[in-house]
């Protein structure tokens, strides 16, 4: 799979399926993404590469644990990283070229979530991260 930033000036590869996308409500994934939620896979690291625009991919430090990569840009977000599974990265799957086979299997951090979005699906929800 390829993905790109809006600019398309970051390209990156995604060098395995995706596995289960969850969709995180949190505070900080909702003003990174200017919406109600992020759609996020999570695969190990050496599966995911930069392969253009390398120079372009900055980086978001809000805590100690979390690094959010984004193109410094057009400030699409790329991916994101916990400090605790440095072997695995987080894309955001919206900047996937073409058709997307996911299983969307959860709603994260929904108590936080948007007071002005309503979830109406029948998918698991999680006060804050799923186990």
């Amino acid at each position: 799979m390829i993905g790109q930033c809006l600019c398309k000036k970051i390209t990156y590869q995604i060098k395995s399926p995706l596995g289960e996308v969850r969709l995180c409500h949190c505070s900080q994934c909702r003003a990174a993404t200017g919406t109600a939620f992020s759609a996020n896979a999570k695969i190990p690291s050496a599966n995911f590469e930069i392969t253009e625009g390398k120079h372009l991919l900055s980086v978001y430090k809000p805590d100690d644990r979390i690094r959010r990569y984004f193109c410094s840009n057009c400030c699409s977000p790329i991916y994101v990283q916990l400090t605790t599974e440095p072997d695995l990265v987080r894309p955001r799957i919206g900047g996937i070229i073409g058709e997307v086979d996911v299983d969307i299997t959860a709603h994260v951090w929904v108590g936080s979530k948007a007071n002005w979005y309503d979830i109406t699906d029948d998918l698991t929800q999680h006060e804050e991260a799923a186990p």
